[in-house]
């Protein structure tokens, strides 16, 4: 339920990666309106530190009344784009209006938002959005009833902003970025704080997840298999805890590989694992594996985990198919 007030709120939805093209988007929304004022919402600026991360972002969500997703690149994971515009609306509705989409004039909006408002990005497009925003906001979203967003001179004011937005986006989507693609989840981990006997015994519980640099954890990763965003003060025992009550199988197979990969012996392979944190597929089941430590005067300081999707059986819901035996007696299809 929106709070009453007398500013139209939108939340902009966005990469990380794309900060920057969220804060201009915010300045050129918010210096349209003069009465009542637009007030814009960007997660990464508008949450003060030390704050629930989560619990601001659904605050200000239900706050709203309108939703902007920035969709540059498709070929970025949009999992928590489209979880925000999840808790925002009901996808099963036919006719949603709250809910727009921001995309280049070569692509389109993500599948699940096809039923949803596309704005393509060009000057002409945002600039016709932009003054339906203002004379009919009661259009744009289902809850505003307090009439016109009135703008100074709002024929010039729309060019201009739309102009502005235009050419960021544009930007944004055209500069080419090093980008690589992960085929495995995986999970960086700083064991430089750790102490010698926790080593010893496994993989340290306070070893911190890495989430900054190249070489980091990724947010998909955190989010799709343990439930977590990068907010949380992560550590390796706060993602145990997420997908296990007890001490599993996985968990003590693993500890024994990192003991042994410290002192530079080989070893085979993990046999167990556990359920992602995942409540919308329960057949996400995934074995990790220790794909690289990272030694700094011959003690351990940095650890990276892969995580490997193995499909469960249907029946059951619990065996995994690579470990059941082969019946070589059934001929197999060509």
């Amino acid at each position: 339920m929106t709070v009453p007030g007398d500013k139209f709120r939108i939340f902009i939805s966005h990469k990380h990666q794309d900060h920057g093209l969220a804060v201009k988007v915010k300045n050129e929304l918010e210096g349209l309106g003069t009465e009542p004022a637009i007030e814009c919402f960007v997660s990464g600026s508008d949450i003060a530190a030390g704050a629930n991360w989560r619990r601001a972002i659904k605050r200000n969500l239900t706050r709203s009344h309108l939703l902007l997703i920035l969709f540059t690149k498709p070929s970025y994971d949009w999992d928590w784009c489209l979880y925000e515009a999840g808790l925002f609306t009901r996808f099963d509705k036919q006719d949603v209006r709250a809910v727009v989409a921001l995309h280049d004039k070569a692509g389109s909006p993500p599948r699940p938002l096809s039923n949803l408002q596309g704005v393509v990005s060009t000057e002409k497009r945002l600039k016709e959005f932009l003054r339906k925003l203002c004379e009919e906001p009661w259009e744009t979203t289902d809850d505003w009833l307090k009439g016109k967003i009135r703008c100074d001179d709002l024929e010039e004011a729309s060019r201009r902003e739309a102009k502005t937005i235009a050419a960021e986006f544009k930007r944004t989507v055209r500069t080419p970025r090093s980008d690589c693609y992960y085929p495995c989840h995986r999970i960086v981990l700083d064991l430089s704080a750790c102490k010698d006997e926790d080593l010893e015994k496994g993989i340290p519980p306070g070893a911190s997840v890495v989430i900054s640099g190249p070489e980091r954890t990724r947010e998909h990763t955190l989010y799709n298999v343990f439930g977590v965003t990068y907010r949380d003060l992560l550590r390796w025992g706060d993602l145990v805890d997420n997908v296990t009550t007890d001490e599993p199988e996985w968990r003590v197979q693993l500890d024994s590989k990192f003991r042994r990969s410290t002192r530079r012996k080989s070893f085979g392979p993990i046999t167990a694992g556990f359920h992602a944190n995942n409540p919308n597929d329960e057949r996400r089941f995934y074995v990790p594996e220790i794909y690289k430590i990272v030694f700094s005067h011959g003690r351990p300081v940095g650890l990276t985990v892969v995580l490997d999707r193995e499909l469960l059986d249907s029946a059951t819901g619990t065996e995994r198919l690579a470990l059941k035996p082969k019946d070589e007696s059934v001929p197999r299809r060509e």
